[in-house]
């Protein structure tokens, strides 16, 4: 699998921001920093289901907490 790399300038990422913010639907958020990006439900893959997080990137040591806590029961599979 090749991995992409993307520099993009402020003003590609402040459009970027703005087109997020104003989309009306799903969308899969994958990034290190979900600070300027208006989450208002946040997933996480427990149990072989998606199930909602009590936290949302707003609150972040909670969040990352909460999703830290979940990788060992949410990634581990029966043998």
């Amino acid at each position: 699998m090749r991995s992409l790399r993307f520099n993009l300038d402020i003003e590609i990422v402040e459009e970027m921001v703005v087109g997020i913010n104003d989309y009306q639907a799903a969308l899969w958020v994958i990034s290190h920093d979900l600070s300027q990006i208006n989450i208002t439900q946040s997933f996480k893959f427990r149990e072989q289901a998606l199930q909602m997080t009590t936290y949302s990137p707003t609150t972040p040591e909670q969040y990352y907490r909460e999703l830290l806590e979940c990788h060992d029961i949410c990634y581990s599979s029966p043998v």
